[in-house]
């Protein structure tokens, strides 16, 4: 899958030689589970501004307040 080789390549970017296969999965787990909770976290402060969809700033205060 596409997702494993950005993965991979992250990996490798940091130069990650030696890992087991199984990292790549809980990475990719992990990166959903993140993406998806700050995605969820925008969503709820889009709709309490009464927005009908979320923009880059209700991204940025969820980042934030996971962040913090």
């Amino acid at each position: 899958p596409k997702d494993a080789q950005v993965i991979m390549s992250i990996l490798k970017e940091l130069n990650v030689q030696e890992y087991e296969p199984r990292v790549v999965n809980q990475l990719l787990e992990f990166t959903f589970r993140y993406v998806t909770s700050i995605l969820d976290d925008a969503k709820v402060y889009a709709n309490h501004a009464r927005k009908k969809t979320i923009d880059l700033d209700d991204v940025r205060l969820a980042t934030e307040v996971t962040l913090d």
